[in-house]
């Protein structure tokens, strides 16, 4: 083998050595081929193994990587011509025929991994295509690398869609799971209690995660390294045990990119191909890496958010302890008169006045279980259980407890379906909550106003078949609310209603909302009327 330096500190030289040996390169006076000038060069920095049927090189964990035509290597097996860059020091390889040739020192079971085992790896932070350098100069190259940066760009469209965030990752594995090709698309993240890695997303078309098979060897192996691994032929790769699951499953390509959350390797982005001949290439590779980078971005955002969220749910538990201490003694100083009056209702046997004292008792306990309720609500962070639910039905069982009311305060509760039967997708008693908040804000509304015009609630229902959502307003024809009062009236703990309102209601409502992926707004002439109008999604 002839190792001719192109550039760098012995430029022109040349070095021949003879098969079989393993030659170090570095800085140290002990290795094989002394680079000591080369600042950029580790102490030990790679090892070319020369073999009888070939010659590899081999990363020994260096600060700056082994680049062979560009492109970084873990390890790698060479070709006539290869240009290997070390450091600032780029040398090719030839005569590699005239060891390969050399048939009579050929084992037989060497011949059978002849070519067989191809593995690459790039370091974490030299991944990303965005900022690496080209694969190549080669036009077929470039070409293919266009196409990975279009893919690049698609996939970047994805993460600024507003969605939850697990049907973000879903719909990034199958996006990209058709570009390469893949069988198994995933991606792992280390729960934080259990200290062990768990699947968090795959694409659409894995019901059962339970199905999915994984090694941990080569996930092991990138988060120690910190690198994007590819394995081009699992059946050859002498990491992996004949016994694995790897192996067993008939995978024989795969690919394995680990990213950061914050500061640690919280992440990993796994592919893999089965009984496949088309392997993954590093071009491939690359493309895992960049979109793995890009994940480690968002989910350090989602995990931003979170904790945000959390913070805000403890104190606002903490305000409600302080701030709703008056609202709660006054539920209880209702509840403790009505009591008071039934026992002298009792004690003068006057029955009569019984069913007004219960009504008494029934309301202060509604008041106080809707205040529980609504605590509860918004200060849990949850993801909906969704089913499909009647809309219509829904709000016909929401009126029949109140008809008798409607009746004696004469109200008018008028609904207009623009369908005959409207079926949406969300948690049926979360929506049922959304109604009825904004019921008995209609009804607290239409208490106060003393005109004498009649006193009217309408919910007018319609769908959007280009969103696919249905669109509810609801609007009563009560006492209104100023402009600046509606600015601010979804936020906790603001309330119109003065010592006689939570500040919750409203804040629960917006909250269940914004969970089914819809949008709530509020308009209202003061003095006249209040309409709210919010969107949920239909099913399909």
């Amino acid at each position: 083998m002839l190792i001719k330096i192109i550039e760098g500190q012995l430029q022109g030289k040349q070095f021949e050595f003879h098969s079989p040996c393993e030659i170090a390169i570095g800085r140290d006076e002990s290795c094989e081929l002394t680079l000591n000038d080369d600042v950029k060069i580790s102490r030990k920095h790679a090892v070319l193994i020369m073999q009888y049927d070939k010659i590899m090189i081999e990363d020994l964990d260096s600060t700056n990587g082994v680049f062979v035509n560009d492109q970084p290597v873990f390890k790698k097996t060479l070709k006539e011509n290869d240009q290997i860059l070390i450091g600032d020091t780029l040398f090719k390889i030839s005569d590699i025929s005239k060891y390969s040739s050399n048939k009579e020192y050929l084992h037989a079971d060497e011949e059978l991994e002849q070519g067989s085992i191809i593995v690459s790896s790039l370091p974490h932070k030299e991944a990303d295509l965005l900022t690496g350098q080209l694969a190549s100069s080669d036009i077929d190259d470039l070409a293919a690398e266009n196409r990975v940066l279009r893919k690049i760009g698609e996939i970047s469209q994805i993460f600024a869609r507003k969605d939850t965030p697990q049907n973000i990752l879903i719909s990034i594995l199958d996006n990209i799971q058709e570009v390469l090709s893949a069988d198994i698309a995933c991606i792992l993240s280390l729960d934080r209690l259990e200290e062990e890695w768990k699947i968090r997303a795959t694409t659409s078309q894995i019901k059962n995660i339970d199905d999915i098979t994984i090694s941990m060897t080569i996930v092991k192996q990138a988060l120690n390294e910190g690198t994007a691994i590819l394995s081009s032929d699992t059946l050859s790769d002498n990491r992996f045990d004949p016994s694995q699951s790897i192996v067993t499953s008939g995978v024989t390509s795969a690919m394995c990119s680990p990213f950061k959350i914050g500061d640690e390797f919280r992440g990993i982005l796994f592919f893999d191909r089965r009984n496949k001949n088309k392997m993954f290439t590093s071009m491939e590779l690359r493309l895992t890496a960049t979109v793995g980078n890009l994940l480690g971005v968002f989910l350090e955002k989602e995990k931003l958010e979170i904790e945000a969220k959390q913070k805000e749910r403890l104190a606002v538990i903490g305000e409600v302890i302080a701030g709703l201490a008056h609202y709660t003694k006054n539920i209880i100083t209702g509840l403790k008169f009505s009591i008071d009056a039934l026992k002298v209702v009792l004690e003068k046997k006057k029955t009569e006045a019984i069913p007004k004292c219960l009504r008494s008792i029934s309301t202060q306990e509604k008041r106080i279980s809707d205040l529980v309720l609504n605590m509860l609500t918004y200060s849990k962070e949850r993801i909906p259980v969704y089913a499909e639910v009647d809309l219509n039905q829904l709000i016909f069982e929401l009126i029949e407890p109140y008809k008798s009311h409607f009746e004696e305060e004469k109200i008018s509760f008028e609904t207009e379906f623009s369908d005959k039967k409207i079926i949406i997708l969300a948690e049926e008693p979360s929506i049922h909550r959304v109604f009825l908040n904004l019921l008995i804000n209609a009804l607290d509304s239409l208490k106060l106003k003393v005109s004498k015009s009649k006193k009217i609630i309408t919910v007018h229902v319609s769908t959007d078949l280009d969103t696919g959502y249905a669109i509810i307003k609801f609007r009563d024809y009560g006492m209104g609310i100023s402009k600046e009062q509606l600015k601010k009236i979804f936020n906790v703990f603001f309330s119109t209603k003065g010592s006689e309102g939570t500040g919750l209601g409203l804040a629960v409502v917006c909250k269940i909302i914004d969970e089914h992926k819809g949008h709530i707004s509020a308009d209202s002439v003061e003095g006249e009327w209040t309409e709210f109008k919010f969107s949920l999604p239909m099913a399909n």
